[in-house]
């Protein structure tokens, strides 16, 4: 019969066979013939698998229960892993927003530095008595910027 568990606040899903159960619907003679015989049904559990999930940086307590028994300190050393971890991913978000920031701000450094030097080229342009090649380079390079800063927003 098949049961499955659902522990509440758990992603955790067990399910349990019975030996007969897990053996009906094998066409196989040989395990047919083991089936009727209970002596011999205890070889053949090492055939049955219990599978469980459960989504959490730490295992279930029952599962590290049995893993300290096995060897003691491995629970101790498994949380230290899962803090490790958990700090690293953080560590390393931290500096993706800081590399974000750096990058927007450089953005907006250069842009300024190009859009003063189109102005100034076209002030000194129209100054030299060329009005028409200043308001056409000075059009141009703001048309330019505010494009790349529509364009960047985008992106």
């Amino acid at each position: 019969m098949k049961n499955k568990k659902t522990k509440k606040g758990s992603d955790r899903e067990t399910e349990d066979l019975s030996i007969k159960e897990a053996l009906e619907g094998i066409d196989n003679p040989v395990i047919e013939q083991l089936a009727d015989k209970p002596e011999q049904l205890i070889e053949i559990t090492a055939l049955l698998t219990r599978h469980e999930r459960y989504s959490s940086p730490l295992p279930p307590p029952e599962i590290l229960e049995s893993l300290e028994r096995l060897s003691p300190g491995s629970v101790e050393r498994i949380i230290d892993m899962a803090e490790k971890d958990a700090e690293h991913e953080r560590e390393m978000e931290r500096e993706q927003l800081a590399a974000k920031s750096r990058e927007t701000i450089l953005g907006q450094v250069f842009a300024l530095i190009i859009g003063l030097a189109t102005l100034g080229t076209s002030a000194l342009i129209t100054y030299m008595g060329h009005p028409g090649w200043g308001g056409v380079i000075g059009s141009g390079g703001l048309v330019a910027l505010v494009s790349a800063f529509i364009i960047g927003r985008k992106g």
